[in-house]
């Protein structure tokens, strides 16, 4: 039963974690690159709300808006009764996915935002902007590639959330996942199931841990040239228990 419920928490938070990506790096990167203007500020107003107010409460706030108002998405579930098409998956998804990427965009901005500020000083930035180098190509060819690194950590950290992080969410819309398998275990005190969940959990854990040590690794620029992949190296990041945290 909770093998069966994996891919439907897996493809929630996958997509969720995907649209946060997509939002944030833009925004930080921008938001970094005109620091102390008026951009600044406007980029923050989103990922700081999302950040703020429950995710319960924001999910709420959504089946009454789009479902109860409009009348456009569904509330709950993952299909409709007597429908299976990768379209209807999508509407019922919506809803619980931008409820989950809002509230970890604000995170994610920040840290790239930081760290947009912190290579935009650096002397490689500085030479291109000499040579006459447009900002919109510093930040994608230069700037973006070195702002990632701390992000594939916090990526790679965060891995057991695809499967916990979902918990409250999935019961507010409904979703047929671990978390409201857990939530159901722990309401009915079904401890074999929870126990299941906590093992499920860890072993996310361990393998974020393996992929941020070899992801940070092949991400270096050092280790892009010549020094690439060498067999002590390798043997160092999936021998160095990757479980253990």
């Amino acid at each position: 039963m909770l093998l069966k419920r994996l891919p439907s928490t897996i493809l929630l938070m996958g997509c969720s974690l995907v649209v946060s990506l997509a939002l944030s790096i833009p925004l930080g990167l921008i938001a970094g690159y005109k620091k102390n203007t008026r951009w600044t500020m406007s980029s923050a107003v989103l990922p700081y709300f999302g950040m703020s107010i429950p995710s319960f409460y924001f999910g709420m706030l959504m089946i009454i808006l789009f479902t109860a108002t409009l009348h456009i998405l569904p509330s709950s579930g993952m299909h409709t009764v007597g429908v299976n098409t990768p379209l209807d998956t999508i509407q019922h998804m919506l809803m619980p996915v931008m409820t989950m990427a809002l509230g970890t965009m604000a995170s994610k901005t920040r840290y790239v935002r930081a760290n947009t500020i912190g290579q935009l000083s650096e002397e490689y930035v500085l030479a291109a902007k000499a040579k006459g180098t447009s900002p919109w190509q510093i930040l994608r060819k230069h700037v973006l590639k070195n702002t990632l690194l701390p992000i594939i950590t916090i990526l790679g950290m965060n891995m057991a959330s695809l499967v916990c992080g979902s918990f409250i969410i999935e019961s507010v819309f409904g979703w047929p996942g671990v978390g409201s398998f857990a939530m159901e275990a722990i309401g009915k005190k079904r401890l074999p199931n929870h126990h299941g969940v906590c093992y499920v959990v860890r072993l996310h854990s361990g393998y974020g841990q393996l992929y941020r040590r070899c992801s940070v690794f092949l991400c270096r620029p050092k280790n892009q040239k010549g020094d690439r992949c060498s067999q002590w190296k390798i043997k160092l990041f999936l021998t160095s228990a990757p479980f253990s945290g």
